[in-house]
């Protein structure tokens, strides 16, 4: 049974809480690491549009699926927008040597995002208390 993808509306209005148990279980139901992945992404861009605070929305799921889903194209791009969810630099390390054939191809992947981390992780609004 396929599970339901969750919508753009789910993603940019439910709380925190809800929307971490919703995008667990459609990682649960479908293992579809792509999407989740893309879920993730929207609500870091979600954190950088509004005052709520989204801070270490999903990070046991992030961890989860770099260091043990497939590796493919979509994880590969977007991975270095995670590397604040790992422990240390040996997991990331690990998630590196998994993900990328050498050091040149994660680099690269890491300055076609640098523009769009600025924008990301560079708290433009207050947090609300």
């Amino acid at each position: 049974m396929a599970s339901k993808k969750i919508s753009q509306i789910t993603l940019f209005t439910m709380g925190k809480i809800n929307l971490e148990k919703r995008i667990s279980q459609a990682y649960a139901e479908s293992s579809d690491a792509d999407a989740v992945i893309q879920y993730i992404v929207a609500v870091l861009i979600r954190q950088s549009l509004c005052i709520s605070d989204f801070s270490d929305f999903c990070r046991e799921l992030i961890r989860e699926i770099f260091l043990y889903a497939e590796p493919t194209d979509v994880l590969r791009k977007l991975c270095p927008l995670f590397r604040d969810s790992f422990k240390g630099g040996k997991e990331w390390e690990e998630v590196t040597r998994r993900l990328y054939k050498n050091k040149n191809e994660y680099h690269r992947f890491n300055n076609r995002l640098s523009e769009c981390k600025k924008y990301l992780f560079v708290p433009t609004t207050p947090v609300e208390e």
